[in-house]
Parts: C-alpha cells; sequence; structure tokens
C-alpha cells in the first residue's frame, strides 16, 4: 500500500525508464523506535544527501509479489550507490504511528552561500565546476579510463565526495599524467556529475593532428561593458587576486583615492562604475588579472586586439605596456575624461549613441542634418557608435527611429572618440608623458 501510493503520487512524474524512484527503509537497520522512527529517516536523509551516496537496504532478499516494482520504475538499493546526477536533491520520508498517525516530509539539499570575506567577495570553493582533462593512446582506450576511474571513486567511497579530492583529483589528471594523442574533458562540480560524465567518456574525443602550440587571440572591450560585481568571483583564483592587489598598490601611488574591490563589491544601487575616472581604470584592472591569470596556466595569446579602452589591456597582454604604466595609461585618461564634465565653458552635454546602419549611411545622414555628430566607432558593416551633443544625437535618433534603423543612447555623458575630448587631451599627455613602451 505505501509503495503504491508513492507511485501515485511522486512516482508519476518519472517520464523515462532512466529516472527510477529510489525507495527504501530504515527499519532494517535499526528496527522499532516507535515515536522516534520519524528522526532516524530524517538523520538517514540528511547523511544520504550530505554524502550522494544512498545506502543499501539491508537483508532484502525477496520481493513482495504484489509490488511490481519495473511497472512502477521503482527500484530497492541493495548497495551503496552514487546519488543519480541532478540539479539539486531531494527526497521524502514517511512515517506511520503506531496510533494512526500519518505524517510525510519532503527533504531538499542545502547548498551553502558563499562565504563573504574581504570587501564582501566570495572565498567559498563548494559546488564548482572543475575541468577534468584525460588523454589516451587511442579512443578506445576512454571507455578503459573511465571504468578505471569509476571504480575507484566507488572503492573511496565518501572519501571521494569532498572539494579536496575532486580538486586533487582534476589537477592530477591535467598536470601529472602522461599527454597523448587522444584527448577529451568533461566539466563536473560533483562526484556524482564527474561520475556520469565518465560512463560516456571519450564521446567528443578529438586527435591533434600535429603538436603545436594553439593560436589564441585575445580581444579586448572598451568602457560600457561593465556591471556591479563583475570579476568578483575571481578573486578566489591567487593569481587573478594578487594582480588585483598589485593593481590596487600602483593606483594608490598615483594618487587613486578609491580601492577596486571595495568599487567592485557595492551593489548595483550604489555601484559608482559608470563614473569614468572609476570605470576606466577598473576596466583595466580586471583586464590585466584576467591576462596574469592565463598566463598562469600557460596561455598567452599569438594576436591581440583592443576596443578604446581596450587597448591598454591589449597593450600591456604583448608586453608593450608594463603592469605599472598600463594602469597610469588608463587612470589618467580616466581622470582627463572626467574632467570634461566639471569645465564651466557654457558648452553643450555631450554623449553617444549606438545605430544599427552603416557608416556610409550615418555620415550622408549627418551632412544632410548638419549635426555635430561623429562616427565614433564601427562595430561592424552594419553597427556604429556616435558621438556628440546631446541635442544633435536626439535629432538623428529621431530620423532613425521613422526610418526603421535602432538607434539607441549609451549611458555615458563623454563623447569619447571625437573632436569633444580636445579640451583634456593635453592634461592626458602631459600626465602620462613618462610611460615606456616595451
Amino acid at each position: 500500500m505505501e509503495s503504491q501510493s508513492i507511485h501515485r503520487t511522486i512516482g508519476q512524474n518519472r517520464v523515462t525508464n532512466k529516472q527510477k524512484l529510489w525507495i527504501g527503509s530504515v527499519k532494517p537497520n535499526i528496527g522499532h523506535l516507535e515515536a522516534a522512527a520519524g528522526v532516524a529517516s530524517i538523520i538517514k536523509g540528511v547523511l544520504a544527501m550530505e554524502k550522494g551516496l544512498i545506502p543499501p537496504n539491508l537483508y532484502f532478499n525477496k520481493l513482495n509479489p504484489a509490488i511490481p516494482l519495473d511497472d512502477w520504475n521503482m527500484v530497492v538499493p541493495t548497495a551503496l550507490t552514487p546519488w543519480p546526477a541532478c540539479q539539486k536533491k531531494r527526497m521524502s520520508l514517511s512515517g506511520f504511528g503506531m496510533g494512526g498517525t500519518n505524517a510525510h516530509l519532503v527533504l531538499e539539499e542545502w547548498k551553502k552561500t558563499n562565504n563573504i570575506s574581504i570587501n564582501g567577495y566570495s572565498t567559498s570553493q563548494a559546488g564548482k565546476k572543475r575541468l577534468f582533462v584525460l588523454s589516451s593512446h587511442d579512443q578506445a582506450g576512454f571507455k578503459r579510463l573511465g571504468d578505471s576511474l569509476i571504480e575507484h571513486l566507488d572503492q573511496l567511497g565518501p572519501v571521494a565526495s569532498k572539494e579536496v579530492f575532486l580538486a586533487n583529483l582534476a589537477y592530477t589528471l591535467a598536470i601529472a599524467r602522461s599527454s597523448f594523442s587522444w584527448k577529451t574533458s568533461c566539466f563536473a562540480g560533483s562526484t556524482t556529475e564527474l561520475r556520469e560524465s565518465l560512463t560516456t567518456l571519450g564521446s567528443n574525443a578529438t586527435r591533434a593532428s600535429r603538436i603545436e602550440p594553439p593560436r589564441i587571440g585575445f580581444v579586448f572591450t572598451g568602457q560600457g561593458a561593465q556591471w556591479a560585481g563583475m570579476g568578483i568571483e575571481m578573486l578566489e583564483r591567487r593569481t587573478f587576486s594578487l594582480s588585483v592587489a598589485k593593481s590596487a598598490t600602483l593606483l594608490k601611488a598615483m594618487g587613486c583615492d578609491w580601492d577596486p574591490v571595495t568599487e567592485l563589491s557595492k551593489p548595483p544601487k550604489s555601484s559608482r562604475l559608470d563614473i569614468p575616472e572609476i570605470s576606466q581604470p577598473i576596466c583595466t584592472v580586471l583586464q590585466i588579472a584576467f591576462v596574469d591569470e592565463l598566463k598562469s596556466w600557460g596561455i598567452s595569446p599569438s594576436k591581440v586586439v583592443g576596443h578604446s579602452s581596450g587597448e591598454i589591456a591589449a597593450a600591456y597582454s604583448v608586453g608593450a605596456l608594463s603592469h605599472r604604466d598600463a594602469l597610469a595609461a588608463a587612470y589618467f585618461r580616466g581622470k582627463a575624461a572626467a574632467s570634461l564634465k566639471t569645465h564651466k565653458d557654457g558648452t553643450a552635454a555631450v554623449g553617444m549613441m549606438a545605430a544599427g546602419c552603416s557608416r556610409e549611411e550615418a555620415e550622408d545622414l549627418i551632412a544632410g542634418l548638419g549635426v555635430q555628430v561623429t562616427v565614433a566607432c564601427v562595430n561592424s558593416p552594419s553597427s556604429i557608435t556616435l558621438s556628440g551633443d546631446t541635442i544633435s544625437l536626439e535629432a538623428l535618433r529621431l530620423v532613425l527611429d521613422e526610418r526603421g534603423v535602432f538607434a539607441r543612447r549609451l549611458k555615458v555623458d563623454v563623447a569619447y572618440h571625437s573632436s569633444f575630448m580636445h579640451p583634456c587631451s593635453a592634461e592626458y599627455a602631459a600626465s602620462i608623458a613618462d610611460l615606456e613602451c616595451g
């Protein structure tokens, strides 16, 4: 009766034969506990979810013929079984009291939230996806390798579920094993996910036709792509964190009165990342840190390209600028741009706008309207960025809207890449006169 009730309720959502509903009992382990029976079930359930392992049902030898487990897509574990891969573990338990009181409880795993440490960034490693890299002499070898690793995980039991084990295993497979011509990889955040991936290991394997370093290009964005909290999770990585700390020290020596991590940690409502004197250097701080992090992995670019202020980090990535000089170029660029907003010379407000048209179409339209607008960036054959005073930009936007052409003002109050930047050019050039190009 109990099994049938489970099948008619919870079991109805098992749409495929692979989605087995595992059932068991704690009674064979400890007998009747009367009022404490429910508590024992909770303890068993919590431990099973924490360890990612389903304990066997003791003394289960013969199935009651009135319970068609196969038809109901249910199974009783008779050996220690890894918890099936899923986004969130759930289990339910039933308690049937001798006095007629029945209770049903649904348990769901609690995933520890990120620990908050210095300046609000997270230091927790729990649930982190890891890359497991494997290689073999031939494609068929991945089946043998996968079976061997699964057997090893099963033998280790609960030890294999620990974060430190997964970290060590990922490192050993990638660094401390011979590299052969056939390679494959998988991502996993738990032993259960890893075990699931190992069962199909080699399906995405590739064979290197020649042994030579890959050609990798780095693309560095300019101001405008930043958002509150960006890059905070990367501070968990030592090389990245040390690079950001070094940048903070260098910026402070230049007279900077704000801290990169503090600014990045602020919530959206109080974030100051849209202010040029902060957004420009802070984007460069993160890009330099990413370059340093990737370099620690042995990854360096064959070619680089930078858009706007992204050219600064691009120059750093190929050694054309030192860490200090790259930050100086970004920091003083931001200060020079910010100074334009404080000039009281009666000039009109300025800004930028994205438009879904070609450079030629925009220039014809600008000439026809006689407005003071410049094509600041050519992003693609049909996507450009315009700079100019806000009245002229609004006039252009209205015309483009009438023609059904995409046009949207950007959240910047500086007309970058236009003649409106001339008033601060001398100040900027003087502030970076001591930069040394490599």
